[in-house]
């Protein structure tokens, strides 16, 4: 197994409304010669790609176009499309990398696996080296989770069901700079990072559960479908202070003399405290 050299590695580095972390992050990125750093401008109100460009000319900038609120998961899949390496590191833009990052390269780079930090301290759980071809293979991030959370739990998921194995380096040579949940969630269009975690994580666990029975992806159509029942009646399970339960059709197939036979996932939705992440 080779390495992974920095010259075949693109930073992708999404920011809304995280200049102040970005003025800290990236030039600690570009200081990695020879990486390529894509910043990716989602809508940023403090316009945070003209900034790049004038202060850090070497990093390219993508742009949302007609964006009011952050999708983190759009956002990288825009830095990755736009980055042309074999290898892509996924990082927020509060994130800082010491100069020991580089040297744990050399012992990565297998191909059949995507690496996540060790042990992985609140912040630094969204950070992923991959492959371009494994990144594409799956499709990338799921935009249709809108809010805040489980995104990169999901990514993890689908590539491991796909055959990749979850491999690890050492979360020594990264911190999170910290910030309290309201930053995190500001640009969302749900706010409530309790309510937008476990929208997104039942979310997560009923589509995963319909891939396995389908044996492929949904398309971007039921996946929005299912998006939205999820969220509506997450939501109003929260709003009540009481579980509900939720069915997500499976489908529905002909049988002989004019029977059909149909199935149902049944999910209970318990609100709790302090849903995991």
């Amino acid at each position: 197994m080779a390495g992974i050299e920095l010259a075949d590695l693109s930073f992708v580095v999404p920011c809304m409304g995280r200049l102040s972390h970005l003025q800290e992050s990236l030039p600690r990125l570009l200081a990695l010669a020879r990486a390529t750093c894509v910043v990716v401008d989602y809508g940023c109100p403090d316009a945070s790609g003209d900034w790049v460009r004038q202060h850090c000319p070497t990093a390219r900038v993508e742009r949302a176009q007609a964006v009011t609120h952050f999708n983190l998961a759009a956002a990288r899949n825009l830095g990755a499309r736009a980055a042309t390496t074999p290898w892509l590191c996924f990082v927020d833009a509060d994130v800082l990398l010491a100069a020991g990052f580089a040297g744990q390269l050399s012992a990565l780079g297998d191909s059949a696996a995507f690496y996540t930090a060790l042990s992985a301290t609140r912040g630094l759980s969204g950070t992923v080296l991959c492959t371009r071809a494994t990144f594409e293979r799956v499709g990338g991030y799921d935009d249709v989770m809108l809010g805040w959370g489980s995104e990169d739990t999901d990514f993890y998921l689908r590539l491991q069901m796909a055959g990749w194995r979850r491999a690890s380096f050492d979360a020594a040579t990264l911190h999170a700079l910290p910030h309290a949940d309201a930053l995190r969630t500001r640009h969302y269009r749900e706010g409530d990072a309790r309510r937008s975690l476990s929208i997104n994580a039942y979310y997560m666990h009923a589509k995963l559960d319909l891939m396995k029975l389908s044996g492929g992806a949904l398309s971007t159509r039921a996946r929005s479908a299912l998006y939205a029942r999820i969220a509506a009646q997450v939501g109003a399970a929260l709003d009540r202070g009481e579980a509900t339960i939720i069915d997500v059709p499976v489908g529905q197939q002909p049988l002989a003399d004019g029977w059909d036979i149909s199935a149902t996932l049944r999910y209970r939705v318990a609100p709790r405290s302090e849903p995991a992440r």
